[in-house]
This record gives C-alpha cells, sequence and structure tokens, in this order.
C-alpha cells in the first residue's frame, strides 16, 4: 500500500543572514537527490518531476541565492 507524499516547503538560513528556500519530498532516510535550476529560475523548474519520483528517495529542489 502506497501513501502519497506531498511536497512540502522550508527554509533553510545561511551562515551570511540570507534565508533560501526549498521543496522536498519523501522518505527522510531516503538516499538524497538534490536538484538545481538553471539561470533565472527556481525549484519550480522541478514542480512536475518531484511528484513522478520514488517515494523511497528524499528530493530536494533548491531555489538558488538570487533566483526565484
Amino acid at each position: 500500500m502506497s501513501i502519497e507524499q506531498k511536497v512540502q516547503f522550508a527554509t533553510t538560513p545561511l551562515s551570511t543572514g540570507v534565508r533560501l528556500h526549498y521543496a522536498q519530498r519523501g522518505d527522510p532516510t531516503g538516499e538524497a537527490i538534490i536538484f538545481l535550476h538553471g539561470y533565472s529560475d527556481s525549484w519550480f523548474s522541478f514542480s512536475r518531476v518531484l511528484p513522478l519520483l520514488s517515494p523511497e528517495y528524499r528530493a530536494f529542489a533548491l531555489t538558488q541565492r538570487g533566483h526565484g
């Protein structure tokens, strides 16, 4: 039986005081996959991919500093 896991959103502070936004999905103990977007984009580039990933992975889609 599978339980649908939704994309969750969070922020993390950098040592410089800037806070970065990211989306995450999957098993907290699973192997991590980190998605990095291209120039002038955001985590949203991967919004259609995240729901298709196996829930056994822990996926992070970051919005890099100065973008989004």
